[in-house]
């Protein structure tokens, strides 16, 4: 009967006995650690810490998973509290707003960074994509103060057909960017840790970008749909950085003109097709809300 009352209370345990725990895990961890690093590889003490470790850790674990639910729900009973925390949960397009405008304060001190560097170094290649995210960040900017209004108004479908339009412009911008960059066999230098930084950044940028694009299918706001498809381009463009930056720092034996082109081109195709496809779209929502309209007159 008390064996099975200790299982309950290791089910559900108390505050008070969490943090006991997670403090002696810490402490078992440390000392096995500390073992290992001073050579007490074969003392029969390391295998005691060794089990010691993987009970501790183990339950160690079990609390984590257990304890996350309560914490985000306290996070969400605290920010539903406040009205504009609150709208940012229940509301996705809001949510998309207030994200967008911090990826445009982003995204333009990024664009300016590159513009600084393309200037020390003299790269035609660098100063290009510079310019290219200077123009995203207006666009989205745009995009966000349009989005502010909660109807779907005809600026909102005007807008999503013109940034369509204005992926198109960009995208010639690129691909003159891109002969450049493969003419002269330009990319970007980083240092072996920051590589990896920007790596994973950039793949972020993919998914998240991807993940709000098949998001926003649900949605009936247009101007909120052509926000995600301008953080998909960004994303695309930045793989291509990635792998330039890449090929520059690992690719030695590697022909980088070849990826690169290869590159460049499916990305460039890419965003013609989704600037093509906005345009056509953008088009036929008009036409559509002009017709009823005018059924309703």
């Amino acid at each position: 009967m008390k064996f099975k009352q200790f299982l309950l209370r290791l089910k559900t345990p108390q505050l008070w006995f969490a943090i006991v725990w997670s403090i002696l895990s810490c402490l078992v961890i440390a000392l096995t650690l500390t073992f290992l690093i001073i050579g007490q590889t074969n003392s029969p003490i390391i295998y005691c810490l060794y089990f010691l470790s993987a009970i501790f850790f183990s339950y160690l674990v079990y609390l984590i998973i257990l304890t996350i639910p309560k914490i985000k729900q306290k996070i969400i009973n605290f920010l539903k509290k406040h009205k504009i925390t609150n709208q940012m949960l229940e509301n996705y397009g809001y949510r998309s707003i207030i994200f967008a405008f911090f990826s445009f304060i982003i995204n333009t001190a990024y664009a300016i960074f590159q513009s600084v560097f393309a200037i020390l170094e003299k790269s035609i290649w660098l100063g290009s994509l510079a310019l290219y995210y200077i123009a995203l960040s207006i666009i989205r900017g745009r995009l966000s103060f349009v989005a502010k209004d909660n109807q779907q108004t005809p600026q909102k479908i005007k807008s999503y057909t013109n940034t369509g339009i204005s992926l198109l412009v960009l995208n010639f911008a690129l691909v003159a960017s891109i002969v450049q960059m493969v003419l002269q066999n330009q990319g970007f230098a980083y240092g072996e840790i920051t590589i990896f930084v920007f790596a994973a950044y950039a793949f972020y940028k993919l998914g998240l970008s991807i993940y709000n694009l098949f998001k926003a299918k649900t949605l009936k706001d247009y101007s909120i749909k052509a926000l995600k498809n301008v953080s998909f381009a960004d994303a695309l463009v930045s793989i291509l950085a990635l792998q330039t930056a890449l090929l520059a720092q690992f690719g030695a034996n590697i022909n980088h003109t070849i990826f690169n082109s290869i590159s460049g081109a499916a990305i460039s195709v890419t965003i013609i097709a989704l600037g093509i496809y906005m345009i056509i779209k953008g088009t036929q929502i008009k036409k559509q809300t002009e017709d009823k309209n005018e059924q309703k007159i």
